[in-house]
């Protein structure tokens, strides 16, 4: 959903910084091959199952804001396409944010900080996710969710087919470049 996936990004940046920091030094171990790897993933992987998802269930992906289908897909011209160019590159700098704040805080000998800033942005999704529940809770075209019969997310076989493999590949994605940086030695 377009409302968490900066956030998410963000998260998964600040996540990957803490996991690999220092524990005798105030710096993130292999940081530039680590910012890279995050970067590949985040391009390779995230941002193409957020693509997949505005393409494939636009109208859920937008939170049922506004008719997405149709301003995407039917009549956008070229404003779809800028609209989808700047929010995406707004979601690949989020990583790159989420990172390098929590670089910083590791950096000035603060590890905790940067370990509440990914807890917190976990919680900033859940509390967004909780707020808009109910158009997170269900899938389906804008005038379904406008008419109450848009279907619920869980009884949704596609959906949660597509959301489980979405949720393995970003899992085995991030697990990939973290194993990938366990030791080795630390560079800047």
């Amino acid at each position: 959903m377009i409302t968490i996936d900066a956030p998410i990004s963000f998260l998964v940046g600040a996540a990957l910084a803490t996991a690999r920091r220092d524990p005798e030094k105030p710096e993130v171990r292999n940081r530039d091959r680590l910012l890279h790897k995050g970067l590949l993933f985040q391009s390779t992987i995230l941002t193409p199952v957020i693509l997949f998802f505005m393409a494939r269930f636009p109208d859920w992906e937008w939170n049922y804001f506004f008719d997405a289908r149709a301003f995407f897909f039917d009549s956008a011209g070229p404003w779809g396409f800028l609209v989808l160019t700047i929010v995406i590159s707004l979601i690949n700098l989020s990583f790159v944010a989420g990172f390098r704040f929590a670089e910083a805080a590791i950096r000035q000998g603060a590890p905790e900080r940067a370990q509440q800033t990914v807890l917190g942005t976990g919680g900033i999704v859940l509390l967004t996710m909780a707020v808009l529940y109910d158009r997170s809770l269900h899938v389906g075209t804008f005038e379904e969710y406008q008419e109450a019969s848009a279907q619920l997310i869980f009884l949704h076989g596609e959906f949660m087919v597509v959301l489980g493999v979405a949720g393995a590949v970003i899992a085995a994605g991030i697990a990939t470049v973290l194993r990938s940086e366990r030791g080795g030695p630390v560079s800047s």
